[in-house]
């Protein structure tokens, strides 16, 4: 028990833990208004029909019902379930809000490494490049909002990231030692085992021709980086 579970949480009859290494939940409660983050969960049974579930780590924000259209950075009240110690489930990339062509809010993205430090609104990283032009974990960019991306023939899905970047921003929320990569909802009818049932395929790419890990067309060039611990005003 900790900060961020004070009491007993009620669950969802329907609810499921995501598939994936990291097995992260978050869960928002309507009547209190706390918005609360877990990594690393799993559920046992003791006894006869007694369900306890358990989790590594996790963190919370005070009062989320005051979070839509105030600027609010993310940045976790206390504990954490993530690298970086920000609400970052709320920048994920979402199936039904692809289908519906537009993307509303900030993008976090995982990182291939990252400088060794962290970025306000971060309170925490995971980095270790020394290189003073790796970004931060937290450090803000955006797409050079100069940049016509109609104009560069990107595909529908990848123009469709990019806009919200260019709009809304976004951020490194954690390092894969591979790629740069757009963090997407997680499909909860998706299994390791077939990943061809998952909306994003069975939906998403029938939609748009291209698959939401394919997204080599990305206009990573035009990027602009805030500087470290940036809280306004570019």
């Amino acid at each position: 028990m900790g900060a961020e579970t004070p009491v007993r949480i009620p669950l969802p009859k329907n609810f499921q833990i995501p598939g994936g290494g990291d097995r992260s939940i978050a869960v928002y409660d309507l009547g209190t208004g706390l918005w609360r983050s877990f990594f690393m969960v799993q559920k046992t049974t003791e006894g006869e029909h007694q369900e306890r579930w358990h989790y590594s780590s996790g963190g919370y924000i005070k009062d989320a019902r005051a979070l839509a259209g105030s600027g609010h950075s993310l940045q976790l009240t206390g504990g954490s379930s993530s690298v970086v110690g920000m609400a970052s489930e709320l920048t994920q990339i979402g199936i039904d809000e692809v289908l519906a062509g537009r993307i509303n809010h900030a993008v976090s993205f995982t990182l291939p490494n990252a400088r060794s430090g962290y970025s306000w609104p971060a309170r925490q990283g995971d980095g270790n490049l020394t290189d003073p032009l790796a970004p931060y974990e937290g450090q803000w960019f955006r797409i050079n909002p100069a940049v016509n991306l109609d104009s560069l023939g990107l595909r529908p899905l990848t123009l469709m990231i990019a806009k919200a970047l260019q709009k809304y921003g976004g951020y490194g929320s954690d390092r894969n030692i591979w790629c740069m990569a757009a963090n997407y909802e997680y499909d909860t009818s998706q299994t390791e085992a077939t990943q061809g049932n998952s909306r994003w395929y069975t939906q998403v790419q029938a939609k748009y021709g291209q698959a939401p890990e394919n997204l080599h067309d990305f206009p990573f060039q035009h990027l602009q980086f805030a500087p470290k611990d940036w809280k306004g005003g570019l």
